[in-house]
Formats: C-alpha cells, sequence, structure tokens
C-alpha cells in the first residue's frame, strides 16, 4: 500500500509538471507576443467570415472533429494532452491567414482544415507509436476482399489496358496470398508479415482517399436532403474523423519509401519502417470457421450492395470491416474458449492419470526391490 501511494504521488507530480511546464511557457514575453499576432489573425478571419456573412461552420465539419477528438481521448485517455494540443494546434492554424487572403470560399472552413491538419500532425508526432495498430491475418483478409470488391465496383479490373491488367494481377496476389493464409495453418515469417501489413497499409490509404474525395463532393447538408441521408452523412463524417488519425500515420509509413533531398539516411529509414511494418502485423493465425465467417459475411454484403446499392461502395466496405470482427468476438470466441477449457480439462485428466500409473508402477519397483533384497539376505 505505501509503495502504491508513493507510484500515485510520483504520478501526480509528473501531470502538475507537465502541465506547469506549459503554462510558464505562456508567460514568456516571444510567446505573449506570438499569441498578440495570432489574436490579430484570427480577428481578420472572422471579420472577413461576418463582412462576407459566411459566419458558420458546417455540421459536417464539427461531426468530423467529434470523430477526431473521440478516437484521440481513446488512444491516450488524457484529457490535458488533447486540450494542450489543441492549443498548439491554434497557433499553427493562424497560418491559414495567408490563403484566406486570396480565397472568396469560407474563411471559417479554411481555418478548421488547418486546425485539423496541424491538431493530425502534432498528435501522430506524439503518439506514433500508439497509432501504429496491430494487426493480423483476419483484418489483412477483410482488407483483401474490400479493396478488390472496391475496384470491381470502379470498373478498374479486367485486361482491356495495361493499367486495369497490372491492377488485377497484383490484386489477385494479395487476395490468394491473404486466403492462403487465412484458410490454411502456415507459419509466417518476416517477408510474409511485411507483405501483407504493407498491403493492408496501401488499402487503407486508397479506401479513406476515395471517401474524402466523394465526401468533399457530396458537399454539406442541404435541405433537399432527407433525415436519413443527413444522418448518413453525419455518420459517415464522423467515421473519417474517427480514422483519419491512422490514415495519417499509414500516410507518413508509405511516404518513407519514397527517396527525397530532405532525408540523409535513406536505406536506415527504409529498414526502421520495414521493422515497423513487420513487428505490427501478428503471428496469430485465425481459426477456418472465423475465416469462413468472414468470406460468406463480406462476399454475401457486397452482392446484395452491388446489385440493390443500399448503401454507397465506400460505406459498405468499412461497415462489413468494422462488424465481421464484432460478430466473431461475441460468438465465435466464446465457442472457442469453451472448446479451449475442454481441451484443456481432457489434457489435465490424462497428465493426471498418467502420473498415477507412473506412481503405481514406482511403487511396484520399489516393491520387488525390497523383495529381492530380502530373498538376498
Amino acid at each position: 500500500m505505501y509503495k502504491e501511494k508513493i507510484k500515485h504521488k510520483i504520478s501526480l507530480k509528473k501531470r502538475l509538471n507537465f502541465k506547469s511546464d506549459f503554462w510558464d511557457v505562456l508567460n514568456y514575453p516571444f510567446t505573449r507576443f506570438l499569441i498578440s499576432i495570432v489574436l490579430v489573425c484570427y480577428c481578420f478571419v472572422f471579420i472577413k467570415a461576418f463582412i462576407n456573412h459566411q459566419f458558420h461552420i458546417p455540421l459536417t465539419i464539427i461531426s468530423l472533429l467529434c470523430g477526431v477528438f473521440y478516437q484521440s481521448y481513446q488512444i491516450i485517455r488524457n484529457k490535458e494532452k488533447i486540450l494542450i494540443y489543441s492549443i498548439l494546434s491554434l497557433f499553427l492554424s493562424a497560418l491559414s491567414f495567408i490563403s484566406i487572403q486570396s480565397s472568396s470560399s469560407n474563411p471559417l472552413i479554411i481555418w478548421v482544415y488547418f486546425y485539423l491538419g496541424a491538431y493530425l500532425m502534432i498528435f501522430s508526432v506524439e503518439h506514433h507509436q500508439s497509432l501504429t495498430t496491430p494487426f493480423g491475418e483476419g483484418l489483412s483478409f477483410l482488407f483483401a476482399l474490400g479493396i478488390c470488391y472496391w475496384f470491381f465496383e470502379k470498373q478498374m479490373l479486367g485486361v482491356d489496358t495495361v493499367l486495369s491488367t497490372f491492377i488485377t494481377i497484383i490484386l489477385l496476389i494479395f487476395l490468394l496470398y491473404s486466403i492462403v493464409h487465412a484458410f490454411f495453418e502456415i507459419k509466417h515469417h518476416h517477408l510474409s508479415r511485411f507483405l501483407l501489413s504493407f498491403f493492408t497499409c496501401c488499402s487503407i490509404l486508397i479506401l479513406s482517399i476515395d471517401q474524402i474525395i466523394e465526401l468533399y463532393s457530396q458537399g454539406d447538408i442541404t435541405s433537399e436532403h432527407r433525415w436519413v441521408e443527413r444522418l448518413i452523412l453525419l455518420f459517415r463524417y464522423f467515421l473519417l474523423g474517427l480514422s483519419s488519425l491512422y490514415l495519417f500515420q499509414n500516410l507518413m509509413l508509405l511516404l518513407s519509401y519514397f527517396p527525397n533531398k530532405y532525408t540523409r539516411s535513406y536505406f536506415s529509414d527504409v529498414k526502421q519502417n520495414t521493422l515497423i511494418h513487420i513487428k505490427r502485423f501478428s503471428e496469430d493465425q485465425i481459426s477456418k470457421t472465423e475465416a469462413w465467417f468472414a468470406l460468406i459475411f463480406t462476399v454475401s454484403v457486397y452482392s446484395l450492395n452491388y446489385i440493390y446499392q443500399i448503401i454507397p461502395i465506400n460505406m459498405s466496405i468499412w461497415l462489413s470491416i468494422l462488424l465481421v470482427p464484432l460478430v466473431i468476438q461475441s460468438f465465435f470466441h466464446h465457442k472457442i474458449d469453451q472448446s479451449l477449457t475442454v481441451a484443456k480439462l481432457h489434457a489435465s485428466s490424462s497428465h493426471k492419470q498418467i502420473s498415477i500409473n507412473s506412481r503405481i508402477k514406482n511403487r511396484n519397483k520399489r516393491k520387488r526391490r525390497k523383495k529381492s533384497n530380502s530373498n538376498k539376505k
């Protein structure tokens, strides 16, 4: 109890020092000068928005920010740090003053995008290890099915052109590779873990960028939209906010493979990022029942959506990727755990039986030795 109290006091001191150091920096003369410049920039932004009668932020942007802050809290569970990152983002987003001068669009929306970019950059730099999400065979298999469906809906598969042929070959290799590892018990090595992680990272980026382009083309909620369409649009922006933190990190992982003039140690950076891909891919293998359920569920959802066009393509893919693990964890894992416990009981009982038999044999040997010794005497 005494040691726990000391640890609690030390953690409280660290939190207080972190916050006090941050607020002490704000009392410096140079930071006060920066704050005054930032306030002047923000005054210009709000005055221009008021003059142009564009003094509003759309609900979709608010839903996007809610998704970003919600996922930030789920990752670090620290409100004080999120507040500090938000204040720092306010400082950096004052640079939107430069682009707002020569733009005729809503200045508040431009400022929000600058603020969001600054927040994502600060958060990804501070918590890059938390954002490198670990995944395994199941998730890579779901993304392989989803990206194949996306290219099929976009009519980019086939052998008509060189580009479509190249895309078809790459997707078939990725799909077959993930199917083989999902349905057969093959041990993973460094190359398989890297390839599956790299292809999954590319799939996440393609689907996320397509969702951003599609949502941007749809625009804001208007009176022409029905209430169901409004809710779906707000939910899609919220999902985009949830995935934006991981999207930024995956983008950084892929961009590190392209050489540029700012990186001196290119090969060491490539080696380090390759190790990140290998380490974040789990060696745990899924069962055949889970693989069959994922295949049947996703193919049926994609087929129904292809025939009836119920929801957008991107939304059907993300919903399938979110729902399949939840269903497997709630239904299949209970049965798997039960079978494991039964197997453990059988193993323990057989182990006990073996130990009892060995004891009986040892006793008989001892009796025989005693008899032989007595006969000799």
